[in-house]
């Protein structure tokens, strides 16, 4: 009975919150439910339901990427966006914040924005009481139009379009119209949070949900003290994540001996209990999904295994595409093959050809089939040390189709190609060539190729190659045709990049790369060339910091980091040999960084009573750097910044002390607030373009310091000839000083020569 009572109230709430669409000038910031769910929610029923939960979600147009906002003009009447929901999520109070801004134009007396959603409309704003300062309205969405994939439509429609229901999309007497919805617009969505099934087969949600418009909060639990075996697991799981998520980064909460109420990743071995449980009752590897103790709505994903071998065998599991509709897997013994050196999925393959089909995830990725189309995007990924001698451009060619419909305006459409947001080149859709009429008489789809030449130096270890169609149709042309979606142009699959040419080289430590696909540890995708190093007991903000670099990993790679190392024992680390002959990322506060003193040892940092300072050269030293081509480093610089700020975070990179061709990369911060901002200073965007130096430090004024205070070392392999020719290149004083040496040498012999001559040639005059 108490079942049935609680169910009509919840339908009950739902029909009257599915009310006609308004739009009104927001006067305050309120959120409100309705009556009858505010008096289910107060009464406590959702506490005695095993069925659902409520959540808050908001969406706003600049954290789904439209950083600009979106804008209306003369030109372009419409626009629109597509977000989608959470599986698990669904609406009961929804309403749109709208904040806009118009330029003063006249004539707009009749005209209104309409607001649509998936195709039903959600109310009008006359643009008359827009204004330059920007003006917030609030609409409120039927909770019954919402979907898991939505489309949100602007468009400029007249009072007569409204009578007539019919849009007239030529509008000459607003071409001089300019309207701006802000960045900030968003959407709030309250909701209810379905209880989910226990099974595998659905990883990894509900842990993770690729629908999710915002970042995914990640929960990770470990014993109060942390083993390097669990936390190496849990590194495994984290980039299994980055795999999952794709472009979007997440957050990690971390929990020592503590369960919180949400969806969790739990990490254990024998003996061990969290908040006095124990969750180890397999006897071998073993991965499964319980209820959480604490609220049964919530799953929690255990990793288990007796020692390091079981528990990343646990976690590798998750990787593989066939886990099975159960709850619960016992994991068979299984050997884990080794990566090769840039072999990740995620890179594209040095010394070949690659075409478009091999990146692109589905044959209409990059079609375009409206007037009013979106910028289509191809995203690649490269190791960050690709390379090639100046001059050398790496080839693009491009095959693209105009559909050559008798009213599209050849002469003024065209396709616009840009890498990285930086403009690359215009193609008109109009053929020059005598052949094209006879091409065009017996097919409507023109059909052509242009070639690209990009430099290296202009690509990074994740680029983005964009194609928008700019269609302009003929002056006379219907509006019912303007839309229709036959209209299809596309970039085709056959196009291809050319990097036969390219070669794997640079210098090293480079703290750019490491921004671009923190290489060089990923150039093995396993990361079995790696070592990570954390203090003894770590901070929770150390492990949050290390798991977000391992979902990074995943995602620049493709691959999960399934063969890392993780070490807490840092007393003699000089007799680890995996550390000793590894690359190692450290993670650590400036006041334990005591405990990386060998790391340090030989280097130009010196460390003491907690306080980092950078040792200026001596006169030697200075004048060795001058000849190998390091005249560039900063030293006095570098010191003033450690000594005198209170605040900073960053990275401090240099060649390893044990191997001549590792690289020690530590994490630090001044403090654990400072600590837990690193992450996002790292994937912050444009941080890619950032110059290479072996220090990058950030403060909380958002200034970015790349400096060079230690000497480099080769990386990669190049011809002989591309080696000589780099290498004086990059070293002009030693050239000078060769060129100098050589010519003082010759002259010496020459001298000689000639004074030889002169004596004979004096001795036979005297005879």
């Amino acid at each position: 009975m108490f079942n049935r009572l609680k169910l009509i109230f919840i339908a009950y709430a739902l029909l009257i919150s599915h009310t006609a669409a308004f739009a009104v000038e927001r006067v305050d910031t309120q959120k409100k439910v309705s009556a009858p769910l505010d008096f289910i929610l107060n009464n406590g029923l959702i506490k005695n339901s095993d069925v659902i939960d409520t959540t808050a979600e908001e969406i706003t147009l600049k954290k789904i990427g439209l950083i600009n906002g979106l804008t209306l003009s003369g030109d372009k009447l419409q626009s629109g966006i597509s977000f989608t929901l959470p599986y698990d999520f669904i609406v009961i109070n929804a309403e749109i914040r709208l904040i806009i801004s118009i330029k003063e134009t006249e004539n707009i007396e009749k005209d209104n924005l309409q607001i649509t959603l998936n195709d039903q409309s959600l109310g009008s704003i006359p643009l008359s009481q827009l204004h330059e300062n920007k003006s917030t309205f609030t609409l409120k969405v039927p909770n019954a139009i919402l979907s898991s994939k939505n489309n949100l439509n602007f468009q400029i429609i007249s009072n007569d379009d409204i009578i007539n229901n019919e849009w007239t999309c030529q509008r000459p007497d607003l071409k001089d119209l300019n309207l701006e919805i802000s960045p900030l617009t968003s959407m709030a969505l309250k909701g209810v949070l379905m209880n989910t099934r226990k099974s595998l087969m659905d990883f990894p949600r509900p842990f993770l949900d690729p629908l999710k418009m915002n970042s995914n909060e990640l929960a990770f639990i470990y014993a109060a003290s942390p083993t390097p075996d669990t936390l190496m697991a849990s590194a495994i799981v984290a980039s299994i994540f980055g795999i999952k998520s794709g472009e979007k980064g997440n957050h990690f909460n971390v929990y020592l001996d503590e369960l919180p109420e949400k969806h969790a990743v739990l990490f254990t071995m024998a003996d061990e209990t969290i908040s006095g449980i124990s969750f180890n009752q397999a006897k071998g590897p073993n991965i499964r999904i319980i209820d959480n103790p604490v609220n049964e709505k919530y799953k929690i994903l255990v990793i288990s295994g007796r020692h390091a071998h079981e528990l990343r065998q646990a976690a590798y599991q998750l990787f593989t595409p066939d886990l099975p509709d159960s709850s619960d897997m016992a994991i068979a013994n299984y050997h884990i093959q080794k990566r090769q050196a840039y072999d990740a999925p995620n890179w594209l393959s040095a010394k070949k050809i690659i075409t478009f089909s091999q990146i692109i995830k589905s044959r209409d990725a990059l079609q375009s089939r409206l007037f009013w189309n979106e910028e289509k995007n191809i995203i690649f990924r490269l190791p960050p040390d690709v390379f090639m001698l100046s001059g050398n451009k790496i080839p693009v060619k491009i095959d693209y189709t105009f559909d050559g419909k008798n009213w599209i305006d050849m002469k003024h459409s065209m396709l616009t190609i840009a890498l990285n947001y930086q403009f690359l080149k215009n193609i008109s859709a109009q053929k020059h060539s005598i052949i094209s009429p006879i091409a065009e008489f017996f097919t409507n789809n023109h059909d052509n190729s242009t070639t690209l030449y990009l430099d290296s130096a202009s690509l990074f270890g994740e680029n983005r190659l964009s194609f928008y169609f700019n269609i302009t149709p003929h002056q006379e042309t219907p509006c019912n045709i303007r839309n229709n979606g036959e209209i299809v142009n596309q970039i085709l699959s056959s196009s291809t990049f050319d990097l036969s040419n390219i070669s794997n080289f640079g210098e090293l430590p480079n703290t750019a790369w490491f921004l671009n696909g923190l290489f060089p540890f990923t150039k093995y995708a396993d990361l079995s060339d790696t070592v990570i190093l954390l203090t003894k007991n770590p901070a929770k903000e150390e492990i949050a910091l290390m798991l977000h670099l391992m979902e990074k990993a995943g995602r620049i790679t493709g691959f999960p980091v399934s063969q890392v190392t993780i070490l807490t024992d840092t007393t003699k680390p000089q007799n680890n040999l995996k550390l000793t002959s590894s690359n190692i990322i450290a993670i650590s506060k400036l006041k334990e960084i005591a405990a990386f003193k060998p790391l340090i040892k030989d280097t130009s940092y010196h460390y003491s009573y907690g306080q980092l300072q950078v040792m200026p050269p001596s006169l030697l030293q200075k004048l060795k750097l001058l000849l190998l081509g390091e005249w560039k480093n900063q030293f006095e610089e570098a010191n003033n910044i450690l000594i005198n700020s209170q605040k900073w975070r960053g990275l401090l990179s240099f060649p390893s002390p044990w191997s001549s061709n590792k690289v020690v990369t530590i994490l630090t911060a001044t403090n654990s607030e400072q600590l837990k901002k690193l992450h996002d200073d790292i994937d912050k965007p444009g941080r890619q373009q950032l110059e290479s130096g072996d220090i990058l430090l950030f403060n909380d004024f958002d200034d970015v310091k790349v400096l060079r205070v230690n000497a480099s070392f080769l990386s990669g392999e190049l011809p002989l000839h591309t080696l000589v020719l780099w290498f004086f290149s990059q070293h002009l004083f030693l050239l000078m000083a060769m060129l100098f040496t050589t010519l003082f040498l010759m002259s010496l012999y020459l001298f000689k020569r000639l004074k030889n001559h002169e004596s004979k040639r004096l001795s036979r005059m005297k005879k």
